[in-house]
């Protein structure tokens, strides 16, 4: 399971994928949300998701008007949420140091690692839309 998001990476689709975020509407905030869920989501790797996700996305960003901070902050809290899937190289990793299988551990594991970040993330991304949090 190691090595999954390189490898997930290097195919083609994987950039189509990313590529059609850029027609996806709403605000910028939004959309570096969107792209950190869903490339770790991909990868299987909130830092290998971010990374790629970033180094393809970083100059639509910023063209966007997404300043370096919040491109950092708000596309890490976003990616650490979807990293959480069955095939994540952490997951497979705990199951066999504690002796589970998917069925008996998943739902909490998703619920604790993967519901609960991507709901603080989006929260995050509403309180800077609307000013709460001035460009962290």
């Amino acid at each position: 399971v190691v090595g999954f998001g390189s490898v997930v990476a290097a195919v083609s689709g994987y950039q189509l994928v990313l590529d059609s975020l850029t027609s996806v509407p709403g605000a910028p905030i939004f959309k570096l949300w969107l792209a950190g869920n869903i490339a770790a989501g991909i990868t299987g790797s909130s830092s290998g998701g971010y990374a790629i996700m970033i180094e393809n996305m970083k100059d639509y960003f910023f063209g966007l008007g997404l300043s370096p901070e919040i491109l950092h902050r708000v596309g890490l809290m976003a990616s650490a949420g979807m990293d959480s899937m069955p095939h994540t190289s952490g997951f497979v990793n705990n199951l066999q140091v504690c002796k589970l299988n998917h069925k008996q551990s998943y739902p909490a594991y998703f619920v604790i690692s993967g519901v609960i970040p991507v709901c603080t993330s989006f929260i995050c991304c509403v309180l800077l839309q609307v000013g709460i949090l001035p460009g962290l």
